[in-house]
Protein backbone atom coordinates (compact mmCIF):
# COMPACT_ATOMS: atom_id res chain seq x y z
CA UNK A 1 0.00 0.00 0.00
CA UNK A 2 1.13 3.57 -0.64
CA UNK A 3 -0.18 6.98 0.28
CA UNK A 4 -1.03 9.26 -2.17
CA UNK A 5 -2.80 12.54 -1.89
CA UNK A 6 -6.15 13.13 -3.37
CA UNK A 7 -7.21 16.83 -4.14
CA UNK A 8 -11.22 17.02 -4.69
CA UNK A 9 -12.93 19.87 -6.46
CA UNK A 10 -13.65 21.82 -3.36
CA UNK A 11 -10.13 22.27 -2.59
CA UNK A 12 -10.18 19.59 0.33
CA UNK A 13 -7.41 17.38 0.73
CA UNK A 14 -7.14 13.62 1.59
CA UNK A 15 -4.23 10.81 2.13
CA UNK A 16 -5.20 7.79 0.16
CA UNK A 17 -3.89 4.04 0.55
CA UNK A 18 -3.98 1.88 -2.57
CA UNK A 19 -2.14 -1.03 -3.45
CA UNK A 20 -0.39 0.89 -6.65
CA UNK A 21 2.68 0.41 -8.92
CA UNK A 22 3.85 2.52 -12.26
CA UNK A 23 1.51 -0.72 -14.47
CA UNK A 24 -1.59 -0.13 -12.76
CA UNK A 25 -0.85 3.79 -12.29
CA UNK A 26 -3.48 5.31 -14.44
CA UNK A 27 -6.03 2.77 -14.34
CA UNK A 28 -6.64 2.86 -10.62
CA UNK A 29 -6.70 7.03 -10.40
CA UNK A 30 -9.04 6.50 -12.69
CA UNK A 31 -11.41 3.79 -10.69
CA UNK A 32 -10.75 5.67 -7.12
CA UNK A 33 -11.54 9.32 -9.15
CA UNK A 34 -15.05 10.67 -7.33
CA UNK A 35 -15.03 13.74 -9.90
CA UNK A 36 -13.79 12.47 -13.36
CA UNK A 37 -12.92 15.06 -16.38
CA UNK A 38 -13.93 14.30 -19.92
CA UNK A 39 -11.27 12.62 -21.24
CA UNK A 40 -8.50 10.44 -19.74
CA UNK A 41 -6.23 11.33 -16.17
CA UNK A 42 -3.02 12.52 -17.53
CA UNK A 43 0.24 13.31 -15.86
CA UNK A 44 -0.20 17.12 -15.65
CA UNK A 45 3.08 18.42 -13.99
CA UNK A 46 5.99 17.31 -12.32
CA UNK A 47 8.47 18.88 -9.22
CA UNK A 48 11.50 17.92 -7.66
CA UNK A 49 13.43 16.46 -11.51
CA UNK A 50 10.30 14.43 -11.65
CA UNK A 51 9.91 13.04 -8.51
CA UNK A 52 6.75 14.52 -7.27
CA UNK A 53 4.35 14.26 -10.08
CA UNK A 54 0.59 15.66 -10.37
CA UNK A 55 -2.32 13.85 -12.09
CA UNK A 56 -5.72 14.74 -13.21
CA UNK A 57 -8.03 16.78 -16.18
CA UNK A 58 -7.78 19.64 -18.15
CA UNK A 59 -11.03 19.35 -19.31
CA UNK A 60 -14.38 18.90 -17.28
CA UNK A 61 -17.25 20.07 -15.91
CA UNK A 62 -16.55 20.64 -12.39
CA UNK A 63 -13.55 23.32 -11.92
CA UNK A 64 -11.17 22.22 -9.24
CA UNK A 65 -10.31 25.49 -6.86
CA UNK A 66 -6.43 24.27 -5.71
CA UNK A 67 -3.70 25.71 -7.32
CA UNK A 68 -0.48 23.84 -8.17
CA UNK A 69 2.81 24.94 -7.06
CA UNK A 70 4.74 27.30 -9.29
CA UNK A 71 7.30 26.06 -11.67
CA UNK A 72 5.75 22.70 -12.68
CA UNK A 73 7.47 20.74 -15.68
CA UNK A 74 4.95 19.28 -18.61
CA UNK A 75 5.17 17.96 -22.13
CA UNK A 76 1.38 18.78 -22.72
CA UNK A 77 0.58 21.80 -21.14
CA UNK A 78 1.55 25.66 -22.31
CA UNK A 79 0.73 27.48 -18.99
CA UNK A 80 2.88 27.37 -15.95
CA UNK A 81 1.28 24.96 -13.20
CA UNK A 82 0.37 27.93 -10.72
CA UNK A 83 -1.74 29.53 -13.63
CA UNK A 84 -3.77 27.00 -15.39
CA UNK A 85 -6.92 26.11 -14.65
CA UNK A 86 -7.62 22.32 -13.80
CA UNK A 87 -11.05 20.05 -13.58
CA UNK A 88 -12.25 17.09 -11.18
CA UNK A 89 -9.80 15.06 -8.61
CA UNK A 90 -6.07 15.92 -8.82
CA UNK A 91 -3.77 13.53 -7.62
CA UNK A 92 -0.33 13.69 -5.98
CA UNK A 93 2.10 10.99 -6.31
CA UNK A 94 5.60 11.09 -5.11
CA UNK A 95 8.22 8.70 -6.73
CA UNK A 96 11.78 7.53 -5.92
CA UNK A 97 13.64 7.41 -8.98
CA UNK A 98 10.53 5.28 -10.82
CA UNK A 99 9.34 3.60 -7.33
CA UNK A 100 6.30 4.80 -6.33
CA UNK A 101 6.84 6.15 -2.75
CA UNK A 102 4.61 7.19 0.39
CA UNK A 103 3.80 11.08 0.27
CA UNK A 104 1.91 12.81 2.72
CA UNK A 105 -0.58 16.11 2.97
CA UNK A 106 2.56 17.72 5.19
CA UNK A 107 5.26 17.10 2.68
CA UNK A 108 3.17 18.44 0.01
CA UNK A 109 2.44 21.36 2.26
CA UNK A 110 6.11 21.86 2.49
CA UNK A 111 6.68 21.44 -0.92
CA UNK A 112 4.20 24.13 -2.16
CA UNK A 113 5.36 26.48 0.67
CA UNK A 114 8.82 26.03 -0.43
CA UNK A 115 8.00 27.11 -4.10
CA UNK A 116 5.32 29.57 -3.54
CA UNK A 117 7.48 31.65 -0.67
CA UNK A 118 8.92 35.10 -1.68
CA UNK A 119 11.62 34.78 1.16
CA UNK A 120 14.97 33.42 -1.26
CA UNK A 121 16.70 36.51 -2.35
CA UNK A 122 17.21 37.34 -5.99
CA UNK A 123 19.98 34.66 -6.52
CA UNK A 124 17.92 31.75 -5.35
CA UNK A 125 15.73 31.97 -9.01
CA UNK A 126 18.40 30.09 -10.67
CA UNK A 127 17.81 27.03 -8.29
CA UNK A 128 16.14 24.35 -9.28
CA UNK A 129 13.31 22.85 -7.20
CA UNK A 130 15.78 20.25 -5.44
CA UNK A 131 18.22 23.00 -4.36
CA UNK A 132 15.68 25.23 -3.04
CA UNK A 133 14.11 22.04 -1.12
CA UNK A 134 17.51 21.40 0.37
CA UNK A 135 18.42 25.27 0.85
CA UNK A 136 15.52 25.85 2.99
CA UNK A 137 16.00 22.67 5.28
CA UNK A 138 19.34 24.43 6.58
CA UNK A 139 18.48 25.98 9.43
CA UNK A 140 20.59 29.19 9.55
CA UNK A 141 18.00 30.08 6.20
CA UNK A 142 15.18 30.02 7.44
CA UNK A 143 13.48 33.70 7.86
CA UNK A 144 9.57 33.70 9.03
CA UNK A 145 8.24 36.58 7.93
CA UNK A 146 4.99 37.08 9.88
CA UNK A 147 3.58 39.30 7.03
CA UNK A 148 3.89 36.51 4.61
CA UNK A 149 2.24 33.87 6.74
CA UNK A 150 -1.48 32.76 6.17
CA UNK A 151 -4.16 34.54 8.54
CA UNK A 152 -6.23 31.44 8.07
CA UNK A 153 -6.19 27.70 6.34
CA UNK A 154 -9.42 27.22 4.50
CA UNK A 155 -8.09 23.71 3.29
CA UNK A 156 -10.46 20.94 4.96
CA UNK A 157 -8.04 18.10 5.78
CA UNK A 158 -9.29 14.69 6.27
Amino acid sequence: MKSIIKINIDNTIEIIDLNINNSNLINKLQKISTSKGSDNITELYNWNNNQIRAYGWISGINKNEHKLPPDGKSTINIKSSDEIILYENIFIIAFNKTKIIDYSIAEYGELHYILTSTDYDSNDSDLNDSDKIQKSNNVEMININIDNLLDEDLTEYK
